[in-house]
């Protein structure tokens, strides 16, 4: 039995639990937002366990439903997904990012939506756009709930529901294991909605070394996740003061991962700050997965070395 909840974190009782995200009147908290990068640290043992999301369309009104499509994403921990939607009206395109960790489902998602609202005086079309960025911890027994362009459960409007599954398939990284899977249960009408799936890395180890005449005198790492910005410290290296590092960090975020040859490939993004200096402002970069790239800080007369790996 599914449980049920709103995004003003009052419950009501129903029988079913539901996260609603009204897309125009909701913000993440910045709490919300920095909690993100805490999920690097969890552990992430799920092997042999594969999740399902069954992913229901709706068209509602006070008195009844229409169910316009529905389908069923399934693979390996880690898969994501997105859902695009084309109605004549408006447009939403919403991705997730999910990961298995303990008893709960650690879902991202980013939600692009706009909608006609009409055309101006000199008959030139108006839209309303929204962005948004979500972090849940949902639960196997509770089912999310979009509503775009707001409204309560039941009142008229699009309806997109996604209810979390999970089973076993011994290792699922072993040769043999079932691949991403995406079945259509009820094809919505002309296509107006389709879904995707696909299983990237979301855990990165990242290594920034500060080099002067050729030896490391400072060094920042830990473990990053997808799309998520992180905040690492500079240490000094043996022989090194650790104070006269500590007041600098870099804020890093590994943007997207490519499947390529001869290794796989990254972009990322930085700013390296002390306490009142910027020293790197909204730099980016790209580099195969273990390879070195160097910068160099002209105002701290040092290079830059970042490498960055899959986590393990």
């Amino acid at each position: 039995m599914r449980k049920s909840r709103s995004t003003s974190l009052s419950t009501k009782s129903r029988g079913a639990f539901v996260f609603v995200l009204i897309l125009c009147h909701l913000a993440a908290s910045p709490n919300e937002t920095s909690a993100l990068g805490q999920i690097a640290g969890q552990k992430k043992d799920s092997t042999g366990q594969r999740v399902h999301f069954r992913i229901v369309t709706r068209v509602t009104d006070s008195e009844s439903e229409e169910t316009i499509s529905e389908a069923v994403v399934e693979g390996p921990n880690g898969t994501d997904f997105s859902i695009l939607l084309n109605g004549t009206s408006f447009r939403m395109r919403a991705r997730f990012m999910t990961d298995l960790i303990g008893p709960n489902l650690n879902m991202r998602a980013h939600l692009e939506t706009r909608r006609h609202l009409g055309d101006s005086v000199r008959g030139l079309p108006l839209y309303e756009e929204d962005v948004q960025k979500h972090r849940m911890d949902v639960g196997l027994e509770e089912t999310v709930v979009l509503r775009p362009f707001g409204g309560a459960v039941g009142e008229e409007g699009l309806q997109v529901e996604i209810e979390p599954s999970i089973s076993s398939f011994g290792d699922s990284t072993q040769e043999g294991s079932p691949p991403l899977n995406i079945r259509i249960l009820k094809q919505s009408p002309d296509g107006k909605i389709s879904i995707r799936a696909r299983r990237v890395p979301h855990f990165y180890d990242v290594v920034a070394e500060l080099v002067s005449d050729g030896g490391v005198v400072g060094r920042a790492a830990g473990t990053v996740v997808l799309e998520e910005p992180a905040r690492l410290q500079f240490r000094g290296t043996a022989g090194e003061s650790q104070e006269e590092w500590e007041p600098l960090g870099i804020d890093f975020t590994v943007e997207e991962f490519a499947r390529s040859r001869p290794e796989d490939h990254v972009t990322f993004r930085f700013d390296v700050r002390g306490d009142d200096a910027l020293f790197a402002n909204n730099w980016a970069g790209g580099a195969w997965l273990g390879a070195t790239t160097p910068y160099r800080l002209e105002d701290l007369g040092l290079e830059l070395r970042i490498r960055v790996t899959v986590s393990r």
